[in-house]
């Protein structure tokens, strides 16, 4: 594993696989969340065929207190296409993380 530090508050994950890469990220620490079945509901749209994600996705890390954004591609890419999937996962990680804090404050 390989951290990838964007900023002080988003930190990548690279991790080889066996036949590519993947990217994880920690978004939001749920464990105390109040209105997690609300949550669940909206992030498995999210989920669905990739659509809210951009072909990532959202799941709890193994001890269940934090939401997770992961990632995978194939090596097979060039550096343009790498810089560019960054940027996505990146901006996938800020929107969720904002979209989440919103619906922890109502």
């Amino acid at each position: 594993m390989y951290p990838l530090a964007i900023n002080s508050e988003i930190i990548l994950s690279i991790c080889p696989l066996e036949s590519g890469v993947s990217l994880k990220s920690n978004i939001f620490s749920c464990s105390k969340f109040k209105k997690r079945e609300e949550l669940f509901a909206i992030l498995m749209r999210a989920n669905f065929l990739g659509q809210g994600t951009g072909k990532a996705r959202i799941g709890l890390d193994p001890e269940e207190k934090s939401l997770t954004l992961s990632l995978g591609f194939p090596y097979e890419i060039n550096q343009d296409i790498f810089k560019e999937i960054i940027e996505d996962f990146v901006n996938y990680h800020v929107y969720w993380r904002e979209e989440i804090e919103k619906l922890e404050e109502k």
